[in-house]
């Protein structure tokens, strides 16, 4: 199942724009650009796993059950998603 793009702009809200000073609103903007554009950038089914148990905190065995797997196998998709945003996120200045 895919996550809409809608649903990664909540996720990525959740990055604090309300930051105390000018210069950490800049930072927390800049990070909710470089999360918003590595997200799109990833492939199904690791966005949605990663947004659904990161940002929403699914458990793996409610990851697994609509992709036909055990919460084991979630897991492991969901550690393989964590990698793919870090070398995506390395790639965006």
């Amino acid at each position: 199942r895919e996550v809409p793009l809608e649903s990664v702009d909540a996720a990525i809200h959740r990055i604090n724009v309300e930051a105390a000073t000018p210069g950490t609103q800049f930072v927390a903007r800049d990070e909710q650009r470089r999360v918003r554009l590595a997200l799109e950038r990833m492939t199904e089914p690791g966005r949605s796993v990663l947004v659904e148990r990161t940002w929403h905190g699914a458990p793996f065995a409610e990851l697994g059950e609509p992709r036909d797997c055990s919460a084991a196998a979630a897991r492991r998709l969901w550690a393989r998603a964590v990698r793919e945003l870090r070398q995506r996120l390395a790639q965006i200045d």
